[in-house]
């Protein structure tokens, strides 16, 4: 027999019928989604979505791959680039701090 939805570390009963209505109706169905599929299902995010794909091959024996081919790892900002980020951010508030003090001073000529 073919293991139920609810064997899904995460899917209950009703969980299970949201998946159900969204077409999910196995446990191979699930394993074999795309984050993208699975978070157009309600209360699924993206984490949400790959833990429970993850859970799915667990119990339908599949091996794991920790990223779909399709989907591309986040990539974290190298130091150089935060702290390129962060001067450029600093500049623009000082511009911006600059221009009000002109149109401060013009407004007192006036």
């Amino acid at each position: 027999m073919a293991p139920l939805l609810t064997e899904i570390t995460g899917v209950g009963e009703a969980t299970a019928a949201v998946l159900a209505d969204h077409g999910f109706i196995s446990v191979q169905s699930l394993a074999e989604a795309t984050i993208e599929q699975l978070t157009q299902v309600p209360s699924f995010g993206a984490a949400r979505a790959q833990a429970t794909i993850q859970a799915a091959m667990k119990v339908a024996n599949l091996p794991s791959n920790p990223m779909p081919a399709n989907a591309k790892p986040a990539k974290k900002a190298s130091k150089k680039k935060k702290r390129s980020e962060k001067k450029n951010k600093a500049e623009k508030k000082q511009s911006t701090k600059d221009k009000s003090k002109k149109k401060s001073k013009s407004k007192k000529k006036k």
